[in-house]
């Protein structure tokens, strides 16, 4: 087999053919593939934003899923719903306020928004139904890079300010079930005997400004550490889910700008190593992976 520098060339060149593809720095692109082809499958893992990410851009997302459930979900939730969401959107982007200041806010923003989604009743069954909308979609190559990662055992985690619990009944509906793929996401608690939602694991509330590394339990970094690491995301503050990994880990940071593209192109362009316009596929992300795979452990 060629060198990985030598596969990282041809890989760039063929990368650079990707329809909607955006690159800043090409040779600091090159020298993380390098690295990551260097070191194959067994020093790789990914980590990936669900919503938007991992679904289209038009996908309905994991709180849209339950929230739409008909006869459940009542006009009086509706209302309330978007209520909130105004109030708190406007603090989530307000430009004067630091992420530290929003931080309460968006806590708050969760808390309001899980406490009016348990007061409708949803069961665990229902919400197996609602899975099954076809207002929920993947992003084109999403599911079959998910089962490739599984089958090689590519330490995965699905890092969503989402609905978990929702997020791995999809993936079960998709035949998307390994140990080595996980969802780290807002977790729900349902009643043991009738199955209906009672609550959410507050105390671990996954929200858009923490979802970094040191809100992975230490089993869970543990889990995921690997000296090469793939990173996908549809929004700026996606570049963040590495946070707290070790230095020295190289990582290549894939960004899915979905809408504003000529707004936002440049800002994608500086927080991202690679970046993918217009509800792209994962035809480039599926490439890495294939090829990094070829290399089943560390070079000598």
């Amino acid at each position: 087999m060629a060198s990985a520098a030598t596969r990282a060339t041809a890989l760039l060149t063929s990368l650079r053919r990707t329809p909607d593809l955006h690159v800043l720095d090409s040779a600091q692109l090159e020298t993380k593939l390098t690295s990551l082809l260097q070191g194959g499958g067994g020093d790789l893992s990914v980590t990936a934003d669900f919503d938007r990410t991992l679904t289209s851009a038009g996908s309905v997302s994991s709180h849209g899923v339950v929230e739409h459930v008909e006869g459940v979900f009542d006009d009086s939730f509706q209302k309330q719903a978007l209520a909130t969401s105004q109030h708190y959107h406007a603090i989530e982007i307000d430009p004067k306020l630091s992420i530290e200041e929003k931080i309460p806010h968006m806590r708050e923003w969760y808390m309001t928004n899980h406490a009016l989604i348990v007061k409708q009743g949803i069961t665990r069954a229902q919400i197996g139904e609602a899975v099954k909308s076809p207002k929920l979609t993947f992003r084109e190559g999403a599911l079959e890079l998910l089962a490739k990662l599984g089958d090689r055992s590519v330490p995965t985690c699905i890092f969503s300010a989402g609905l978990g619990d929702v997020i791995t009944e999809i993936l079960r509906h998709r035949s998307i079930v390994d140990p080595s793929i996980r969802v780290v996401s807002n977790k729900m608690f349902f009643d043991e005997s009738d199955n209906i939602l009672v609550g959410f694991d507050n105390d671990h509330l996954i929200h858009m400004f923490n979802k970094k590394q040191s809100a992975l339990s230490a089993d869970e970094r543990a889990f995921f550490d690997r000296p090469n690491m793939i990173l996908m995301g549809d929004s700026i503050g996606d570049r963040t889910m590495c946070d707290g990994v070790s230095e020295d880990t190289t990582i290549i940071k894939v960004g899915f700008l979905n809408d504003h593209v000529e707004e936002k192109l440049e800002l994608y362009k500086g927080a991202f190593d690679m970046v993918l316009v217009n509800d792209a596929s994962m035809a480039a992300v599926l490439e890495i992976v294939e090829e990094a795979l070829k290399q089943a452990s560390p070079e000598s």
